[in-house]
């Protein structure tokens, strides 16, 4: 199954990145790099930096 490279927003998985980076979240919140995660997975993160 081929991953999107773009979440529902239209953000591609370095967008996701860059705006996590930004908000100062270096690693997921089990302790991966970021470059591991799906987009799905980083998009969850970002969800979650959101609300904390």
């Amino acid at each position: 199954m081929k991953e999107y490279e773009q979440d529902h927003n239209g953000d591609s998985k370095e967008d996701i990145i860059q705006h996590l980076i930004k908000s100062g979240c270096y690693k997921s919140s089990d302790g991966r790099q970021l470059y591991e995660l799906t987009i799905f997975e980083l998009a969850h993160e970002y969800h979650n930096s959101l609300h904390e």
